[in-house]
């Protein structure tokens, strides 16, 4: 694989989204500078900073990494990356983490139940 072409897939990812560097520091947490050297060929980024900047660009980590894959995330590495989400949101919050320990908790009748009621508020909300 060409550094030329890796280059361009950092700068192709950028201007998919209407990016520039920027923007990229602000939804990775990663220093400008590091995001510029890496462009520029001259630092290797480890791979969590790799998978930081494949996820904010919504773009295959493997791409932008300069294999010969898809650019588009796999639709189970989207739906992974969606719950490892949620399990840090409930870490963080206890009452969601005693609400899903006593979800798991239900039966499958008592489980449908709170399933349609949890619909119906998030239909009350969305009139609101």
């Amino acid at each position: 694989m060409e550094n030329l072409e890796r280059k361009n897939r950092v700068e192709e990812a950028l201007a998919l989204r209407g990016w520039d560097q920027v923007d990229l520091v602000e939804k990775t947490g990663i220093k400008k500078a590091s995001i510029n050297s890496w462009v520029k060929q001259r630092w290797q980024p480890k791979q969590e900073s790799l998978l930081k900047m494949a996820r904010a660009l919504d773009v295959s980590e493997m791409w932008l990494a300069g294999y010969d894959v898809p650019m588009e995330r796999p639709i189970a590495q989207v739906k992974m990356d969606e719950l490892a989400q949620l399990i840090h949101i409930i870490r963080k919050d206890e009452r969601l983490t005693n609400l899903v320990v006593n979800i798991s908790k239900l039966n499958e009748a008592q489980l449908t139940t709170v399933e349609s009621m949890v619909n119906e508020l998030i239909k009350i909300n969305s009139h609101l």
